[in-house]
């Protein structure tokens, strides 16, 4: 039983999610040139690790981001603004 759960442990995602801290939010989705603007509910949980978004139904991580992939970001009372990915 106890080495199921160690497997288990190593083959999930589970890891991700230790130590977050989870905070409602909606992303907002606009592309380029274009009209159409997208707003989904997740959750957003932050740790030393990094940031994850999750689906709040069932907590299925959606994007996932390393410390090292947030180039910026900023904050006011009641807005969270990241830009993340790489720098070629």
């Amino acid at each position: 039983m106890f080495k199921e759960y160690i497997k288990y442990l190593r083959e999930s995602s589970v890891s991700y999610y230790f130590g977050c801290r989870f905070f409602p939010c909606v992303r907002i989705l606009k592309k380029e040139n274009s009209k159409y603007k997208a707003e989904i509910d997740l959750m957003i949980g932050i740790s030393e690790n990094g940031l994850l978004f999750v689906n709040p139904k069932g907590m299925a991580i959606v994007e996932r981001y390393t410390m090292e992939e947030i180039l910026t970001y900023g904050f006011r009372s009641n807005v969270y603004l990241m830009v993340a990915g790489t720098v070629m």
